[in-house]
């Protein structure tokens, strides 16, 4: 198998808003090939076989595919197959809302290091509802239309259909049980909505790894390789972005942000806020407009 690796530079008319649809109503298979950015695939209509470098599987209309970066692939013995994919680079992307981003669905889909998916053998697949595949033909086909008539604004309407899109996608999304039988990257994805959660109160590895039924130390090498930290790193970063947001009204003092974020000591807050933003706590609320 040699897969062709598709460039971002050839696909993303503005580096700063990279997002690009495609649609094919083909009759022919796409070869093997992989990318450097994130693909999710949207079957409208028809049948085909997608084949990765650990499953051949049959898909048809309404099923979502997510492909991550370097993740090969093909698709083959199509017929009638109506597919809409959705390109992009989500770490470039401005971020979504604060709800949007603590659905455990988001956290599979967009947060997890795609070389995870990659040792696990696993990439995402999940099925729309028909009224919800409906809604998403007609919101990419518009957007899809405006991008290729390169009508005025078409890079805004297509990052809107695709911010449009996440909700939908979310909403359809299968929640697991973080049980024994859940696949490793949708228990990581679990593990992290729940410390999304619960991040004001103490998590330790242990409860952490119990939620995931894994051993304490099985648990942090796969919670490292999903997300390229430690637990600790994340519950921390999951904390300040909460008091990042507090701070920003200024009814809230830095004390009463550091406790409402998880943070028993206002000292050791200040402290590692510095560390992690360049600023304390007062600097940061003095360079950002009040709410």
């Amino acid at each position: 198998m040699l897969a062709q690796t598709l460039q971002a530079r050839n696909f993303f008319r503005d580096s700063m808003l990279p997002v690009r649809l495609y649609f094919t109503h083909r009759s022919s298979g796409a070869a093997w090939h992989n990318h450097e950015f994130t693909e999710i695939a949207i079957i409208l209509a028809g049948q085909e076989v997608y084949e990765t470098e650990f499953s051949v599987e049959p898909i048809s209309a309404g099923e979502v595919l997510v492909m991550p970066a370097g993740g090969s692939h093909c698709f083959r013995d199509e017929e009638n197959i109506e597919q809409i994919n959705v390109l992009f680079q989500f770490e470039k992307l401005p971020v979504p809302s604060r709800d949007v981003c603590r659905h455990p669905g988001f956290t599979a889909l967009f947060r997890i290091n795609p070389e995870y998916f990659h040792r696990m053998r696993y990439y995402p697949r999940f099925r729309l509802k028909d009224s919800d595949l409906s809604r998403v033909r007609s919101l990419l086909l518009h957007a899809y239309e405006a991008q290729e008539a390169k009508q005025t604004g078409f890079l805004l309407t297509v990052y809107g259909a695709f911010l449009q899109l996440i909700p939908i996608l979310l909403d359809n999304y299968p929640v697991h049980a973080a049980d024994s039988t859940a696949r490793a990257p949708e228990r990581m994805g679990d593990c992290l909505e729940y410390m999304q959660t619960n991040f004001r109160r103490e998590i330790g590895v242990d409860e952490l790894a119990r939620k995931v039924h894994m051993t304490a130390a099985s648990f942090v090498r796969h919670f490292k390789a999903a997300t390229g930290c430690t637990p600790l790193d994340f519950l921390i970063r999951l904390r300040l972005d909460e008091a990042m947001h507090l701070l920003l009204d200024e009814g809230v003092s830095v004390a009463e942000a550091a406790e409402r974020s998880g943070f028993a000591d206002s000292n050791y807050f200040s402290r590692i806020f510095r560390r992690k933003t360049g600023f304390s706590p007062t600097e940061f609320r003095r360079q950002h407009p009040i709410v």
